[in-house]
């Protein structure tokens, strides 16, 4: 502990979390959202706007695969083995 000084902050700040929200109908917040746009904010902001109809949470999307490679083929089978 420094000389003067206290052991730790008297505010700590917490730490935030933001949530993806897509935009269900167009809006305006801190810029104007359309339908369709995605957003990111804490839920307590914005727990009005979902309970209107306006935001919905985003569900984590799935990757797309991988594309295949047409140029690889699998190698002629060793007719000598035979």
């Amino acid at each position: 502990m420094k000389a003067g000084g206290f052991g730790r902050p008297l505010y700590e700040p917490k730490e935030t979390h933001m949530t993806t929200y897509r935009v269900l109908r167009q809006h305006f917040g801190d810029k104007h959202y359309a339908k369709g746009d995605t957003r990111e904010a804490q839920a307590a902001d914005v727990q009005h706007l979902v309970d209107a109809g306006v935001l919905a949470e985003a569900k984590a999307e799935k990757a797309e695969p991988a594309p295949k490679n047409k140029a690889v083929k699998a190698a002629p089978r060793n007719k000598s083995a035979d």
